[in-house]
C-alpha cells in the first residue's frame, strides 16, 4: 500500500490547507493510495482522509510542530507499505509518480535548498521524503527517549533525520525545488522582468513540486489581486 501522509498542528495552517493537499495528490498520482493525516485536531477535514491522532507532547507553539513529524518512523503505526511525506505548504504542478519509481526501497528527500549557496550543506530538507514504513525506527523512538536533549541540540526535524539516516537518497534537483528561493530568483536576475506574484515562474520541465518554505506561503500568492497564475492554477 502507498500512503501518502501530512501534519497539521496548531494553528499555522487550516484545514483548508490539508484538504487542498489531497485535491492536488488526487490529480497528480496515478497509483492507488492512502491520504492520512497526523493532527490533533482532525475538524474540516476531508471525510476521506484518514486521520492519525497527534498526542501532546508538551512541544509548544506552531514553531516547533515539525517535530511532530518524526511521528511517521514510529514502528507501531499499524501500517505497511511506502510512505511520501509532504509538507502542507508545498504545491504539485505535475504527476508524482516518479516520487515511487526513485529508487525503489530507498529513504528519499530533498537537499535542503541551501544547495543554492552551499552544495556540500549536509542537513536534508524534510518537504518531501519517502520512507518504507518502519524503517528507520529510532529516529523515533530516540526522539521520545530524549526529546529534551534533542530539541535543545537540533535546530529541527529535518537535522535530526539527516544525523540519523545517513544513506538518504536525494531527489533529483530539478523534482522539487524551492519557490521563493529557485522561481523568484530566476526572476530576480532577468532585468526585463518586474518582480510581481502575478507573473507565471517557468520551473524546470520536470518538477513536479514546489516548496513554500518560509514566505510567502500559497494563499498569499493566490488569494491577491494579480495571483501568480501558476500556483492559483494547481493550488486548490
Amino acid at each position: 500500500m502507498i500512503y501518502i501522509a501530512c501534519l497539521k498542528y496548531g494553528n499555522k495552517y487550516s484545514a483548508k490547507y490539508v484538504n487542498i493537499l489531497k485535491n492536488m495528490v488526487s490529480r497528480n498520482l496515478s497509483l492507488p493510495h492512502k491520504f492520512i493525516c497526523f493532527t490533533e485536531d482532525p475538524e474540516g477535514l476531508d471525510s476521506q482522509i484518514e486521520i492519525f491522532p497527534l498526542e501532546e507532547m508538551g512541544l509548544a507553539g506552531d514553531f516547533r510542530a515539525w517535530w511532530y513529524k518524526l511521528k511517521v518512523f514510529d514502528k507501531d503505526l499499524g501500517i505497511q507499505g511506502t510512505l511520501l511525506f509532504l509538507d502542507l505548504d508545498v504545491t504539485i504542478i505535475s504527476n508524482i509518480d516518479c516520487l515511487f519509481e526513485y529508487n525503489p526501497n530507498k529513504f528519499c528527500i530533498i537537499q535542503d535548498f541551501l544547495r543554492i549557496k552551499d552544495p556540500n550543506y549536509a542537513v536534508k530538507n524534510s518537504s518531501v521524503f519517502r520512507m518504507e514504513i518502519g524503517s528507520h525506527p529510532t529516529v523515533w523512538d530516540d526522539f521520545v527517549k530524549f526529546k529534551d536533549q534533542i530539541t535543545a541540540g537540533f535546530a529541527g526535524d529535518q537535522d535530526w533525520i539527516s544525523a540519523r539516516i545517513n544513506e538518504a537518497v536525494v531527489w533529483p534537483h530539478d523534482w522539487v525545488i524551492s519557490y521563493r528561493w529557485e522561481l523568484k530568483k530566476q526572476l530576480e536576475n532577468d532585468p526585463s522582468k518586474r518582480i510581481s506574484y502575478e507573473l507565471e515562474s517557468q520551473p524546470p520541465k520536470d518538477c513536479c513540486i514546489l516548496v513554500f518554505h518560509g514566505t510567502p506561503s500559497p494563499h498569499e500568492v493566490v488569494d491577491i489581486p494579480n495571483p501568480d497564475p501558476l500556483i492559483k492554477r494547481h493550488w486548490n
